[in-house]
């Protein structure tokens, strides 16, 4: 980085990030590099043309300072990053299904700028960290370059990771962001809802169709019951008929006349009736048994 580039922040003899609006005159600041080159506050001229009408820090002349191709918009973003560190607000996770999302709110955060990863193998812009110094979640910014899928898996072990385009976040000045690494959220509070009522749904379904399936049952055992007693009783209609049609029902005088010949038979051993009166065989006529 050449020594002609102008530094919004710098910082002082006690390692704190200062920006160059709140820097003061005779206090010592250095840049970010490993040299820790000497700064100076540059003061806006006021004049056209000659020098941006704000603050900045630059390094004396001579002084090159070299932060391995980074660009200035990106280590702006770092810096904002940092800023915004208690007020910042990005989705951790959100749901395929219905778009409900979980965010991450700080609460006394703090953001510190390029940490290396425990097993040294990465270096994240901004790592952020809670009251009690814990790593909580990188933070990455994207000016042309995206993270490996590699860095964001190893780092998901040990914790979060977020990723955010590097104009939202010097745009930012709530400390909303838009996090481009969400996870997905299994656990929506909205869909386990829709889940219930759609196996309450289901439920309630089963309950109907088999409370249909018993009255189904029961209508059709009661028609069962029916047809069987009707089949019964026309049988029984059948046997009345054919007992009427091979023992027909004799009249009172009928019966008497067939009892006086029971009698005659009885009591003389011989049918009035002889073989040589006609055969011995009986018939009923209209005016009753007869022989033939």
């Amino acid at each position: 980085m050449a020594a002609s580039e102008k530094h919004q922040y710098a910082m002082d003899a006690d390692g704190n990030w200062v920006h160059a609006i709140d820097g003061r005159k005779g206090v010592a600041y250095f840049c970010d590099c490993p040299e820790r080159h000497p700064l100076k506050l540059v003061p806006p001229s006021g004049l056209e043309g000659k020098r941006p009408f704000s603050d900045y820090f630059a390094h004396y002349g001579g002084s090159i300072c070299m932060h391995g191709g980074e660009s200035m918009k990106h280590r702006l973003a770092k810096h904002r990053l940092r800023e915004l560190a208690p007020r910042l607000t990005f989705t951790v996770q959100r749901c395929r299904l219905c778009g409900c999302s979980r965010d991450f709110q700080s609460d006394g955060h703090t953001v510190q700028l390029e940490v290396r990863s425990k097993d040294k193998r990465w270096q994240y812009d901004t790592v952020l960290f809670n009251r009690a110094m814990a790593a909580v979640c990188a933070l990455e910014v994207v000016n042309t370059h995206y993270s490996s899928q590699e860095k964001i898996d190893s780092t998901r072990r040990d914790m979060g990771f977020a990723e955010f385009m590097v104009d939202d976040v010097l745009e930012s000045t709530d400390g909303l962001l838009d996090n481009i690494r969400t996870l997905d959220y299994p656990d929506c509070p909205r869909c386990e809802e829709r889940r219930l009522a759609i196996a309450a749904e289901k439920e309630r379904l089963k309950i109907a169709a088999e409370k249909e399936a018993a009255a189904a049952e029961s209508r059709r055992i009661m028609f069962n019951e029916r047809r069987l007693a009707l089949v019964a009783k026309l049988k029984k209609r059948r046997l009345a008929a054919r007992s009427k049609k091979t023992r027909p029902e004799l009249t009172l005088e009928q019966m008497l006349e067939w009892c006086q010949f029971r009698d005659d038979y009885l009591k003389n051993k011989k049918s009035p009736c002889s073989k040589s009166d006609g055969g011995g065989k009986w018939k009923k006529t209209a005016n009753g048994w007869r022989c033939r």
